[in-house]
């Protein structure tokens, strides 16, 4: 069985990056595909330079280095049900890949068949959305997730997020997630709407941006006041790590981002670090053999 201790211990095995020392790191956010597929990806399209290329395991694996991450959750962005079964090949190739996080139309009549089906693969733990889908007439579909013991990931704005909220109290016991915080503005208001939700987990995995000059800062001072709303709003417990490899790459390298987040959470002590790192995804996605 996976334990925090044999995540430390595997951790603790590796060179580590000084931001973030024998701390076991999950990346909650990472995307696979192969743009040399016979059939081609429908994501990302051709004219994405930085993107559209193979990013498999082995080139993850480069892109992470020495850093200590020690899992990683694939998630699916591609709309085609037959990658779900792709992507699930992936992850029993290699031991990095915890979990997987799919995707399946709320609207599709075929939903629940491809629940079972795909949920019967251990390794398949929920699916994402986009927040077009967060409408009453798909609650009974979500909840099926909640039944299953699944979560879900939500990919939205902020003009969607009273949505969230609404889910979230109308299933308390499904699991949510809000992929790609923080948000540029901030949208405060929302976020406290979600915090009075308890089962909504916030995706820190937008953290990097470009200030007025079009640089990307690489200090934590600059990212440090939405970084200080997220902590304040949700605490220690709800906030959890994700790189958005690679689209992540499009702004800097993985190590940059890591080291920035890193460097903010490690100043609030081991056990707040921990959390974000490693402990609030396995409450979040609950991936085999690991206790939560």
């Amino acid at each position: 069985m996976l334990t925090r201790r044999s995540l430390l211990a595997g951790t603790a095995a590796l060179p580590v990056c000084a931001a973030i020392p024998l701390i076991p790191i999950v990346d909650t956010h990472i995307h696979i595909y192969d743009t040399n597929r016979a059939q081609g990806v429908p994501w990302p399209p051709a004219s994405e330079r930085v993107l559209y290329k193979p990013h498999l395991a082995s080139n993850f694996r480069t892109a992470i280095g020495s850093s200590g991450v020690t899992g990683a959750v694939i998630v699916e962005a591609s709309p085609w049900l037959a990658d779900n079964d792709w992507i699930l090949e992936r992850a029993s190739e290699d031991k990095l890949f915890l979990c997987v996080v799919g995707h399946l139309d709320p609207a599709s009549a075929s939903f629940s068949s491809d629940l079972t089906r795909l949920s019967a693969n251990p390794k398949f733990r929920g699916i994402r959305i986009s927040g077009s889908s967060l409408k009453e007439e798909f609650y009974p579909k979500l909840e099926q997730l909640a039944t299953a013991g699944l979560s879900l990931d939500v990919l939205t704005g902020p003009d969607q997020l009273p949505k969230v909220a609404a889910l979230a109290a109308r299933l308390p016991d499904l699991r949510i997630v809000v992929n790609h915080l923080p948000m540029y503005p901030s949208p405060s208001a929302e976020l406290k709407l979600l915090a009075g939700a308890p089962g909504i987990f916030i995706k820190v995995s937008a953290v990097l941006r470009k200030d007025h000059e079009g640089r990307v800062p690489d200090s934590v001072v600059f990212y440090r006041d939405v970084l200080d709303e997220l902590w304040d709003t949700f605490g220690a417990s709800r906030l959890v790590y994700g790189s958005n490899w690679p689209v992540s790459n499009r702004l800097s390298d993985y190590g940059t981002q890591l080291r920035v987040v890193g460097e903010y959470f490690r100043s609030k002590g081991s056990t707040p670090a921990r959390q974000y790192f490693s402990e609030n995804a396995a409450r979040l996605y609950r991936w085999p053999g690991v206790s939560y």
